[in-house]
């Protein structure tokens, strides 16, 4: 290939890859999952804080290599698309342009079209597509492996030359030579991005010792060098290991998905053969199950890209078995270096593909992603075979590796580029699990210049708040949502208040709203028309809460409905509760900071039954704020002299907050 016609196809890779990785990046993914979330605003903000650390323990455990460098797009975008995903987008084109350059560099100069189509396949790849343009870490994992795996492919590739050429040489710098303290640092910092990055040794051990099988002296020629590469990215990794061994339970993703490995402990190796099944049948059965980076049961290929893959495999194989057969059976003596490239790359997509085989989900494309570039580069081996057996051929040089790119690429780019862009993000489930309908409503109230107003859903929770916030851009500072659980909760003041997800809520005193306008998604807009409580019950609070108590019975007496109106004085004493990532990590208290208690005592002033809860986030509530908040009680019992109780406290030290005449409970007679 003239040098003037691979700058213009790697211009061209370079430009459709950000292209496709830049394109609706604010709509596909088309919301934000708690993942990114957490990624982005907890662990990644512990840099920005200059908490910077090899491992976190946030959500079960989290390497820092990738929090650290996002920490910087963050500082400069703030938690928006282009912060929170850049940094994906940038891993996501490294991962394509070294997996270019590693094709070359395995197969040689001959092979660059070839390198190409391995290049653009992964491109258009629903696989790359989706965790080049998703703000976590796991993209981090082959952006750093391949060029690994490219500067030790070319040290390696000197060593063979120098091998046959030179005698045992000392260990010093020349000798080294750069690649290989390239792929030294490069093989240390993968350690630091994704739990996988552990069977990088694997692959490496294992190609070494079969090296060793055919060709000890290769080997034994060059293995000062082999120990500088082993010894040394080990070290760089000692403050990794550390890290992990300083934090107790730091490490627990690992556990949490390794239930094939805890059955196979016990016995059963039942779960061990059918993750390991499942997973080979991804490639062009069964796929990921997960909503969340796949269309469930999606196959990583169709028909025609599974046959080629599964072809590539078999020369894997046979490049593999071949040498070992002749050296050790027929105890030939060729020279089998050509093989070399077959055999890593079946053992790289085999140690990259196992992490799926003990964890669950099986056939994750999460959990296999140190296998994403081999796997595209085995599917492309059939034409490197062909190329090879044709080389003296008088045909055209183009028209091998053309026809291979309509069979190979084009229907990845016609099957991939739609799933993605289209179908993936309109599943309800995908929808639902990336918060579509929470985008849409920002978008909705930016619209409609809505500043005051309530959001309510029963499934609210943190990160709920968190993306609306994020999809609001700069209107952020002037909106100001207030989030309850309408299920529990009236709002009075602010007036309009916006719920309805999920469809089958069913909100407390619905009765008492007027609809307004046709709503978004599942969520519907509403004008309040409750009148607040009168103000004589009243009961203030040193955190400028004040309660007002509404009681109601049943005819039998049997079951109390109380009504406690909540008006906020002030919300400078309301409780500030940090982001903390899902699962926290040890022993972090990640509940709820305020909660209102509502008991009924008999005459005695003993326990009857209650009921806890405070439905509203208080971070949210400004001045002047209303609502009322529903409590149910069914005590078994009936008795002359009964009370209800209530006041509010703090769950996480159970401490209670006392009324601003000193008292830490008020009782009301149970029949007012």
């Amino acid at each position: 290939m003239q040098r003037k016609t691979e700058l213009s196809l790697l211009l061209l890779l370079i430009s459709v890859t950000l292209g496709l990785r830049l394109w609706q990046l604010d709509s596909v993914p088309p919301g934000w999952r708690d993942d990114e979330l957490i990624n982005s605003l907890v662990i990644s903000q512990h840099t920005l804080q200059g908490d910077i650390r090899p491992y976190y323990a946030d959500a079960s455990g989290h390497e820092g290599l990738y929090h650290i460098l996002n920490a910087g797009f963050l500082a400069v975008f703030g938690p928006t698309p282009a912060g929170i995903r850049y940094l994906s987008v940038i891993l996501g084109l490294i991962t394509i342009i070294y997996t270019f350059l590693l094709v070359g560099e395995l197969f040689g100069q001959k092979h660059k079209t070839t390198a190409f189509i391995a290049a653009f396949g992964l491109t258009f790849s629903f696989w790359s597509l989706m965790y080049s343009r998703t703000g976590i870490r796991h993209i981090a994992l082959p952006a750093l492996v391949l060029p690994c795996f490219f500067y030790f492919w070319r040290w390696f590739n000197q060593a063979k030359t120098n091998t046959a050429t030179a005698g045992s040489k000392p260990l010093s710098w020349r000798s080294l030579g750069q690649p290989l303290i390239l792929a030294t640092i490069c093989l240390a910092a993968a350690y630091y991005t994704y739990f996988a990055s552990r069977g990088i040794p694997l692959i490496l051990i294992a190609f070494l010792i079969y090296i060793a099988l055919i060709n000890w002296t290769l080997v034994r020629k060059n293995w000062t060098d082999l120990v500088f590469f082993g010894v040394v990215s080990s070290l760089l990794a000692i403050p990794l290991y550390l890290s992990i061994q300083a934090q107790a339970g730091a490490d627990a993703r690992v556990a949490e998905l390794a239930v094939p490995l805890i059955a196979l402990g016990e016995g059963d190796f039942g779960p061990l053969l059918e993750h390991i099944r499942i997973t080979l049948g991804m490639f062009h059965a069964t796929g990921d199950g997960e909503f969340l980076y796949n269309i469930p049961d999606r196959p990583l290929f169709g028909p025609v890209g599974a046959a080629l893959f599964w072809a590539g495999i078999a020369i894997c194989v046979w490049k593999t078995l071949t040498p070992l057969w002749q050296r050790w059976v027929k105890r030939s003596t060729s020279n089998y270096d050509d093989n070399l490239p077959f055999v890593f790359l079946l053992l790289w997509w085999g140690a990259g593909i196992s992490p799926a085989f003990i964890s669950v989900p099986p056939a994750s494309l999460s959990h296999t992603i140190l296998a994403q570039s081999a796997v595209y580069i085995i599917a492309v081996l059939p034409l490197v075979v062909l190329k090879n057996y044709l080389a003296n051929s008088a045909s055209p040089k183009f028209i091998l590796p053309l026809g291979y790119a309509i069979l190979f690429v084009l229907p990845i780019a016609m099957r991939d580029l739609p799933d993605y862009f289209v179908t993936w993000p309109q599943r309800g489930q995908t929808r639902f699990l990336y918060r579509a309908d929470i985008h849409e409503l920002a978008d909705a109230v930016v619209a409609d210049n809505l500043t005051e107003f309530a959001i309510g859903s029963p499934l609210a929770g943190p990160w709920d708040k968190v993306a609306f916030e994020a999809n609001l851009g700069a209107a952020a500072d002037q909106i100001k949502p207030r989030w309850y659980n309408p299920e529990r909760v009236a709002f009075i003041s602010p007036r309009i208040s916006i719920f309805g997800r999920p469809k089958t809520a069913v909100p407390w005193q619905l009765d008492t709203y007027e609809q307004l306008g046709s709503g978004v998604g599942e969520f519907n807009s509403y004008r309040a028309t409750l009148l607040p409580l009168p103000e004589e019950f009243e009961v203030c609070f040193e955190n400028d809460l004040c309660l007002t108590p509404q009681i109601t019975t049943d005819s039998a007496a049997t079951e109390f409905d109380i009504t406690l109106q909540v008006f906020v004085r002030s919300a400078q004493n309301l409780p500030q509760i940090p982001l903390i990532s899902n699962p926290p990590p040890p022993n972090v208290y990640a509940g709820p900071r305020l909660s209102v208690f509502v008991q009924f005592l008999d005459s005695s002033g003993s326990f009857v039954t209650g009921d806890d809860g405070f439905w509203v986030d208080p971070e949210t509530l400004e001045a002047g704020d209303i609502f009322l908040q529903h409590h149910r009680l069914q005590p078994p019992n009936r008795t002359d002299g009964d009370t209800i109780a209530f006041g509010m406290y703090d769950p996480m030290t159970g401490q209670r907050i006392l009324t601003t005449d000193g008292r830490d409970t008020v009782h009301i007679q149970a029949d007012q």
